[in-house]
């Protein structure tokens, strides 16, 4: 019953693809904007993202 009412949730290809448009937008070049970027995320994905999924991937983005 709950399902019916909660957001569906992103895959991992879409979380990354969603961080990697917040990076370009913002300019995000290091892991010291990862507060920043995860912001941005909880703010315009709220419920439709596993958040430490997003975490890793968002970390692993910024410290290339």
């Amino acid at each position: 019953l709950i399902n019916q009412f909660w957001p569906e949730q992103l895959n991992e290809e879409d979380i990354e693809n969603i961080i990697k448009k917040i990076i370009n937008k913002k300019k995000f070049t290091s892991i010291k904007d990862m507060g920043a970027l995860m912001k941005d995320l909880k703010n315009q994905h709220a419920g439709s993202l596993d958040m430490a999924i997003a975490g890793k991937i968002a970390k692993s983005l910024l410290a290339d």
